[in-house]
């Protein structure tokens, strides 16, 4: 970046070009699949502060400006964002024979070149083409556009691409159908239920995972008058960062002398569910949460997957259904 020199200032922008830095120019209309932007600037003086927080991302059709979003929220339906930051999901998949690759700038060195970089994402109808371009505007009041400035080298098309709709239960069973079974003192059973996708043979990893309402636990008891019973919580999936996490639980109060703190037998790309069984949970309640309970899990493309399970009568297993139902 260069450095200004006092009572320099530019006043001109002789290149602005936009170019798609992301593998493809396709992103999930999911609200959180990115496409990543590079804009470059030369300008006749550095850029100030001011200057370069000016540049923001506009419609090349309508002129309008693309929203600046938190890049770890969707955006809204029908809507577009543009953000600075780089969130957590994989840019649009791209086959071993079709696959693109980031550009390696080699440009000889230039003054006053700046580079920038945007990540855009979506959540329009499937197949809606968005033309792209930059403005920015100078301390001297003028505004600069990328496609004035630089042609069909300052704009780029994006394509927002239909996930193709929720996954059979089917996707879900390599996992589900494997957990994790233990027992602990008192004749509790716990039982780890893994919650990952393989699509066409091939791993999908499950990136987060939420409660989509406010309990992260179910509770269920063999009957209103037995002690036994049983509940559950869940994990995350590992992260880079902590690849062992704890499990959340809801109405803890009405957990008995045992829990399962943390995820100790993660599976990467997977989410978790303890499962506790519970020959002496405590009286039942009337007021826990009942026998089922939904999570959001969002892939590695930030596609959302709603997961509802269900403690069987006997408190013995759970039972895994798609969405709500």
């Amino acid at each position: 970046m260069g450095k200004r020199t006092p009572g320099t200032r530019a006043t001109d922008v002789t290149t602005f070009k936009v170019a798609v830095w992301s593998p493809d120019q396709r992103l999930y209309n999911n609200g959180l699949c990115q496409v990543m932007l590079q804009i470059e600037i030369i300008a006749d003086a550095p850029l100030s502060s001011d200057e370069m927080r000016s540049l923001h991302i506009i419609d090349s059709i309508s002129r309008l400006e693309i929203p600046v979003v938190d890049s770890s929220m969707p955006v809204a339906q029908g809507k577009w964002g543009a953000s600075t930051q780089r969130n957590l999901y994989d840019f649009f998949p791209v086959s071993a024979t079709n696959e693109g690759s980031v550009p390696v700038t080699s440009d000889p060195p230039v003054p006053n070149r700046e580079y920038f970089h945007f990540y855009i994402q979506t959540a329009d109808a499937d197949g809606t083409r968005k033309r792209l371009a930059a403005a920015i505007t100078l301390d001297s009041g003028r505004t600069f556009f990328s496609d004035e400035v630089s042609g069909s080298e300052g704009q780029v098309d994006v394509l927002a691409v239909g996930t193709g709709g929720p996954p059979p239960l089917s996707a879900w069973d390599t996992e589900w159908e494997t957990p994790e079974k233990f027992a602990v003192a008192g004749g509790i059973m716990v039982t780890v239920y893994y919650l990952g996708l393989t699509m066409n043979g091939a791993r999908r990893e499950i990136r987060d995972m939420e409660v989509l309402d406010e309990y992260a636990s179910a509770y269920r008891w063999l009957a209103v008058t037995s002690r036994t019973g049983a509940f559950c919580g869940f994990a995350k999936p590992p992260s880079s960062d902590e690849r062992v996490r704890p499990f959340e639980y809801s109405q803890t109060q009405f957990i008995g002398s045992y829990r399962y703190e943390r995820n100790n037998l993660p599976r990467t790309g997977c989410g978790a569910v303890a499962f506790i069984s519970d020959p002496a949970l405590g009286p039942y309640q009337g007021a826990a949460h009942g026998p089922s309970v939904a999570y959001r899990l969002r892939d590695q493309y930030g596609t959302e997957n709603l997961l509802r399970l269900t403690i069987t009568e006997q408190c013995d297993a759970m039972e895994l259904n798609l969405g709500l139902e």
